[in-house]
């Protein structure tokens, strides 16, 4: 399992918008701040490259892969947990 990098930032954000990321709270132009939004973009982006490298694994095994990995970042872990509940709830 590739590893997901997240950069180093403050929790400063500019306050312009009113949409909170449903994670962390940040301020967001969606449901998330870029910073989750991104890491839900690269979880996306390595499940379809796990499944032509290695086939068929469901998305919520490899969720939790995602997840106990610890080169996995925080971000990225927070919204593989985010994902988990809502395919728990589907």
């Amino acid at each position: 399992m590739e590893t997901v990098y997240q950069p180093l930032v403050s929790k400063q954000e500019t306050e312009e918008s009113t949409v909170k990321c449903e994670i962390c709270g940040r301020g967001a132009t969606t449901t998330m701040c870029k910073y989750h939004e991104e890491a839900k973009q690269r979880i996306n982006y390595g499940y379809q490259q796990w499944v032509k490298a290695y086939g068929r694994i469901g998305m919520k095994n490899y969720l939790d892969k995602v997840k106990r990995n610890d080169h996995t970042g925080q971000w990225a872990k927070e919204v593989a947990e985010m994902m988990l509940e809502g395919l728990r709830n589907d």
